[in-house]
């Protein structure tokens, strides 16, 4: 295997200037006494990277499945620490398909033959987003949210719109099980991923056997939506290797707002639960 690997900013240092509302970069999660962490978006994590990587392969076997054409990347809020409610905007996107009053106002996507293409985020969905945050963390809005405060969140805002939040855990033993994540978007059921640290890639095939990756790394906690997921299992030239990655909505502006979760690149996954809204 030939692997070319580089390092660079993603963003120059004139753009922090320009950044000025949460666009769900996360710094550290703080632990609360009970043990639970906070993930808390801040406009300023210039420290995220990118990373380039080349596999040259002899032959690679592809397997996928997509809840949908094209899923939801909402990434904005009107407050710092809140990508926990931009997670949770994304989740209302996707079932505000069905129940358009979860949005209001928001059209959430169209048909184009028969594959489902859903919207970008509009001001709709910010209000929507910022209404959510509120609903996780009351006045605190300087503090992030903790995984209940998303659940309990989530929970007022759509019983407010005259429809019930539910969950189930995708977790076996305290580690991520994708068979249960995989069952769960086989139902029509998004997956929240609580994150000690993400990657946010994207991948592209330059040549008939090579494969680039792009990562986006980053050391902080956060939160974001999986919707789907593509598996590689390459043969090398010297052996084999497995590339298992999410579909998701980063849920983050300052990279991109849809890419891919590479699972076994960093795994930190603190939980994992498949959602409905009914």
């Amino acid at each position: 295997m030939k692997i070319k690997v580089k390092k660079q900013s993603v963003f120059a240092l004139g753009l922090a200037a320009a950044v000025f509302t949460a666009f769900a970069s996360i710094v550290p999660e703080t632990l609360l006494a009970d043990g639970a962490a906070r993930y808390r978006s801040t406009e300023q994590e210039f420290s995220t990277m990118q990373i380039g990587e080349d596999i040259d392969y002899v032959s690679r076997e592809k397997t996928e499945y997509k809840m949908v054409m094209s899923h939801p990347g909402f990434a904005t809020s009107s407050y710092a620490g809140s990508c926990a409610a931009i997670a949770g905007s994304n989740v209302l996107g996707y079932f505000d398909r069905y129940y358009e009053e979860l949005i209001p106002n928001h059209e959430a996507g169209e048909y184009f033959l028969s594959a489902y293409l859903y919207n970008y985020d509009d001001k709709y969905v910010r209000e929507a987003c910022d209404e959510l945050f509120i609903d996780m963390v009351g006045s605190n809005v300087n503090q992030g949210a903790t995984e209940k405060q998303f659940k309990d969140g989530m929970a007022k805002y759509c019983n407010s719109k005259g429809r019930t939040f539910s969950y189930s855990s995708c977790m076996s033993g305290g580690s991520l099980s994708l068979t249960k994540v995989y069952d769960a978007f086989a139902i029509d059921k998004p997956v929240v991923l609580f994150l000690r640290k993400y990657n946010v890639t994207q991948y592209f095939e330059p040549l008939e056997t090579r494969d680039h990756y792009s990562y986006y790394d980053s050391e902080v906690s956060h939160v974001m939506v999986a919707f789907g997921y593509t598996n590689f299992f390459y043969t090398l030239s010297s052996g084999t290797r497995w590339v298992r990655m999410l579909h998701v909505a980063s849920c983050n502006a300052l990279v991109d707002s849809k890419g891919f979760y590479v699972i076994d690149r960093n795994p930190a996954v603190v939980d994992a639960i498949a959602v409905t809204i009914a």
